[in-house]
């Protein structure tokens, strides 16, 4: 009851349905071969259960797509993420808390060969204007959640999120609707996947199959950039 869970007359909310080992709220990561939606390869749905348990699973399967690629230049050896991994995270669990679940829609991930995008229903709170937003003021849609996710680690503070993606990535990684709000993030340097890499929970390498491709899985001059770690497990 401390939780906000209950209703004054004893019903459970529909924070706590959301929180349930099982509901019937599905969230999707779906895998496109290409930069555009004409070839699915992989729709993997996470959800009948605990929204936690749900993002969890999701972020695990995000973090073996966004790899890590190693660059030697000289005896320099760097590694740096398709996408910065607290962005990614953060922008995940934004979805997820700050969807609108009312109208029976789910965060919606989808991963291309060249970007991720993250997609929430419901748009801006109609108390926050986008220029608010930006400025990193929150309104939490769903508060009971917001609490819950903070009280697990999963979220610092309010706004704080919004200020993770901004200091990597400028507000046009942003595209808001008046029902929706989506995220985007464009792999760096131009950097792709190997499609192989988005199926299943575990993909291998076979052959010369990698999960980068261009620049990053070539050597180019005095700089030689090696899979290693970059490889999906």
């Amino acid at each position: 009851e401390n939780l906000g869970l209950k209703t004054d007359d004893g019903k459970y909310t529909y924070a706590a349905y959301l929180l349930a080992d099982k509901n019937d709220i599905t969230m999707r990561v779906a895998g496109y071969a290409g930069t555009d939606k004409l070839n699915l390869i992989s729709n993997d749905e996470y959800g009948y259960t605990s929204i936690i348990t749900a993002a969890q699973k999701i972020l695990e399967k995000l973090d073996i797509i966004n790899t890590n690629r190693a660059a030697v230049d000289g005896i320099q050896r760097t590694e740096k993420r398709l996408i910065d991994a607290n962005a990614l995270r953060e922008a995940v669990i934004n979805a997820i808390v700050h969807n609108d679940y009312t109208h029976g829609l789910s965060p919606v991930i989808e991963i291309y060969t060249d970007r991720i995008e993250i997609t929430s229903a419901g748009g801006l709170p109609a108390e926050l204007s986008e220029e608010e937003f930006y400025h990193g003021y929150s309104a939490p849609r769903n508060r009971t959640l917001m609490r819950i996710f903070r009280d697990l680690g999963y979220v610092e503070h309010l706004g704080n999120g919004l200020r993770k993606i901004l200091s990597k990535y400028d507000k046009t990684v942003f595209t808001i609707t008046p029902h929706f709000l989506k995220v985007i993030f464009r792999f760096e340097n131009e950097d792709t996947i190997d499609s192989t890499c988005l199926v299943g929970e575990k993909a291998s390498l076979n052959g010369d199959s990698a999960c980068l491709k261009g620049e990053s899985a070539s050597l180019n001059g005095d700089k030689a950039y090696f899979e290693g770690d970059s490889a999906c497990l």
